[in-house]
């Protein structure tokens, strides 16, 4: 039997508000500090059952992210808290005003350490020439485009040189800043990476190169294949990565 007590009936709501208190400080070790706060943080623990407890997003979008990311982990930090296997119900309560996904990710301003991207005019996709070869290629970049950090994220665009890769980066770049001027996108190539990064490390300027690359809403690196062997780069790009993906940011690498 499966019965919910309500946290304002029963004295299960001492259990579940210390158990879910633990949870939260585990998770806040996983997560970049602004993932947890914008999308821990706010979820309230509602009631506690025998198999089960009810767990509340402050609205959709929260609801989606944590659903889709990191749902299996709390119930499994959760269960392990009560002494019991607890499957999580998310709820959402619809008080978050609507908006597009793009509003979601996008940032409002530049950094300052940050130097606005232009992408180039003419790498458009009216002008990329589609073949069969990247076919598959086009579709997902025009599907990013027009809504980022939905469907195909990351997304990776792998091909011979003369695939066109580079043109869809600018083309994608150049579609989401027609219709959000100041969504924050960042384009640059891996070896760019590299030698800014150990620029940034021989200057003692790491968080800022760290600020320049992440507070994005849309990140694209071309030729990502040419940090193999660069151990302290690749490391720096997996913690780029990591901490943007967490975050819902649009990711796009080709090689």
């Amino acid at each position: 039997m499966n019965d919910q007590y309500s946290l304002e009936d029963s004295d299960d709501h001492i259990q579940l508000r210390t158990a879910w208190n633990h949870v939260t400080k585990r998770v806040s070790a996983d997560l970049p500090g602004q993932a947890f706060e914008r999308f821990i943080r706010p979820l309230k623990a509602i009631s506690l059952g025998e198999e089960q407890a009810k767990i509340a997003a402050p609205g959709k979008f929260v609801h989606e992210w944590v659903s889709a990311r990191c749902l299996s982990v709390l119930e499994a930090y959760l269960s392990d808290e009560v002494g019991r296997p607890i499957r999580i119900e998310l709820t959402w309560e619809a008080r978050e005003k609507p908006t597009s996904k793009a509003s979601e990710v996008s940032v409002a301003a530049p950094a300052s350490d940050q130097t606005a991207f232009k992408p180039n005019s003419r790498y458009t996709f009216e002008s990329f020439v589609v073949g069969q070869s990247n076919r598959m290629a086009h579709a997902g970049a025009k599907a990013v485009a027009s809504e980022p950090g939905s469907r195909y994220n990351p997304l990776f665009i792998c091909g011979p040189s003369g695939l066109g890769k580079t043109h869809l980066l600018h083309a994608i770049a150049g579609e989401v800043l027609t219709k959000n001027p100041k969504f924050q996108v960042v384009y640059v190539t891996a070896q760019q990476f590299a030698e800014e990064f150990v620029n940034a490390i021989q200057n003692s300027r790491v968080e800022s190169f760290r600020r320049s690359q992440r507070n994005v809403a849309l990140w694209l690196v071309d030729d990502i294949q040419f940090i193999a062997g660069k151990d302290k780069t690749q490391e720096e790009v997996f913690h780029t990565f990591n901490y943007l993906h967490s975050l819902g940011k649009q990711i796009v690498l080709t090689s």
